[in-house]
């Protein structure tokens, strides 16, 4: 009997990698804490799909993520939401 295992998606408000600029290098690191760490196992063990906020935001309107932010977060199967400084103030300080 084969056993398939399937490809698990997870949307959260944050990925299990967030990513900064340091020195103008984008960085990315293993986000602490919650669903990133409870899940992180789940996802890597099914080559599955985050789709969250990457940690980076942008001064002005909404606009696409970066090729060079989707490229890296690809390599750790996340897809990036990105979200404006307004909205990570009024979500995550507000």
């Amino acid at each position: 009997m084969e056993v398939t295992v399937q490809r698990t998606i997870m949307v959260s408000n944050r990925l299990p990698v967030t990513l900064e600029r340091v020195d103008g290098v984008l960085v990315g690191h293993r986000s602490m804490g919650g669903l990133a760490t409870g899940l992180g196992g789940v996802h890597q063990q099914t080559k599955g799909l985050w789709i969250g906020w990457s940690g980076l935001s942008s001064a002005g309107a909404l606009t696409q993520p970066s090729a060079e932010e989707t490229a890296l977060l690809a390599q750790h199967g996340c897809v990036p939401v990105p979200l404006t400084a307004d909205e990570v103030e009024n979500f995550y300080e507000g």
